[in-house]
This record gives structure tokens, sequence and C-alpha cells, in this order.
């Protein structure tokens, strides 16, 4: 969904982008669910539609599109491969100069209602921290933000490494924590913490490396690359009050 969002917003300069989730059909333990991120932007060619799941094929290629936007033209390809993953389904509909629908169709188990959380362990997972936030999708810092707001935290966003160096310069004293993303346009995370600790030799705020690559495809420790903790992509609750804990 946060793929998917993102690029609808990217290529829709003006109407809307709208976010729908159906029943589609609904058996004793398990229902099917059908996704739609419509949006009213560029659209897509006819000739383009075959190949807009395949991997590094970018649809901004065209010429209908403007060449502004950054990215691997793998998105797509690793939604579809996770959704038929889950044996689902996904697609797209679009006329070019008139907007895209992309959809997709999962199964899920329904599960019971959660337990409710005591009152008194919640209060005890607050954590009263400021946090610069850096990442270059605005789904990513929605998404983050209000999870770290739940966990008690305010938070500062950037979305570059130029930015995040720019805010925390200006008011060092006031952060507790920088959560900096890895691969980012302009200036890449690891460029970025190398300045910021050249910058401020004896106190700075720790800085946790984010990536959704980390695992497979960065050999080194994070102190090796100038960051004092790793976080993976997707964040989730657990592992950003995990992160905040070591503070």
């Amino acid at each position: 969904m946060s793929n998917l969002i993102s690029n609808a917003i990217k290529f829709t300069d003006s109407g809307n982008v709208d976010f729908q989730i159906k029943v589609i059909n609904k058996q004793e333990n398990k229902v099917k669910l059908e996704f739609k991120v419509k949006d009213t932007g560029i659209g897509i060619p006819p000739e383009k539609l075959k190949i807009v799941f395949n991997k590094y094929d970018q649809i901004a290629n065209s010429s209908n599109y403007l060449i502004t936007q950054i990215g691997t033209g793998l998105g797509l390809s690793i939604s579809k491969k996770i959704i038929e993953l889950m044996e689902g389904e996904i697609g797209v509909e679009s006329k070019e100069k008139e907007g895209s629908c992309f959809w997709f169709n999962i199964e899920a188990e329904i599960i019971e209602e959660p337990h409710q959380v005591n009152i008194e362990t919640k209060k005890k997972e607050k954590f009263d921290k400021k946090v610069l936030l850096v990442d270059d999708r605005d789904v990513n810092l929605k998404v983050s933000s209000l999870m770290l707001n739940k966990l008690g935290c305010t938070v500062e966003t950037a979305t570059n490494g130029e930015m995040a160096v720019e805010k925390y310069s200006n008011s060092p004293e006031e952060f507790d924590l920088i959560i900096m993303d890895i691969q980012m346009p302009v200036m890449d995370g690891i460029t970025a913490t190398k300045i910021l600790k050249e910058k401020f030799p004896n106190e700075i705020a720790p800085i946790f490396g984010l990536s959704a690559q980390i695992a497979k495809n960065l050999h080194k420790t994070p102190e090796e690359l100038g960051f004092d903790h790793y976080l993976t992509k997707p964040l989730n609750m657990e592992m950003l009050k995990a992160g905040l804990q070591r503070l």
C-alpha cells in the first residue's frame, strides 16, 4: 500500500488520490479483500500497461511523463511478487492523462479481537523524546511519525540528508535521536551522518541508520558506517520501541 500510494501521489499534480478497501467474499474464518488506489494523475499509455510490473521498466520514461521522479523501477515489481507470494492478484487500469487505478486482492484470516492492553503498561511505553526522522518518501514519514507520536515522541522530519544536516545544525540541543534513511536523493544517509559527526564531534544525538536492504546488502556494522544502530524497513511499533529503549 505504501508503494502504490506513494506512486499515485508522485504522478498526480492535481485532483485526488483515493484509497479503498472492500470485502469481496467472507467464509467462516477467512475473508477476501480488495484494495484499490485511484488517482487523477497523468495515467499510463496503453503500450506501457503490459510492462508496468516488470523490473526496471519505469513508466516515467514515456514522453508524456515528467522525467523528474527518482526511483529504481523495482517498486511495482516487488509489490507484484509480494502479492503472488500471498496467493493474491494485482493489476492496473489506466487511461493516459485521466488517471490510474492500481488494485490487488488477498485472502486474510479473521482473528479474534485483541485483548485490552493495561493502561499502566501503556504509560510505561511512553518516551518523551524529540526525534529527527529522515526519509525521502512522504508516506514513510507520515506512518513512522504517527508511530513515534503514539510512543510519546515529538517528531521533526526531513526528506534528504542535506535537509537533515541543516535542521539538526539549527538546533542540535533539541534532538534526542536521529533516524536516518540510508538511501536518499540529493544526499544519502551515510554522507549526512559523516557530515554531522564531523560537525559535532564531541556531542551528537544517536543516529540510527534505516534501510530495507541492511540484512542482505550491507556487510558492515552500523559503527563502520557511522551509525549507532540499524533499523530495518518496514518499521513497526515494536522495532521503534526497542530502539527508543536503547537510549
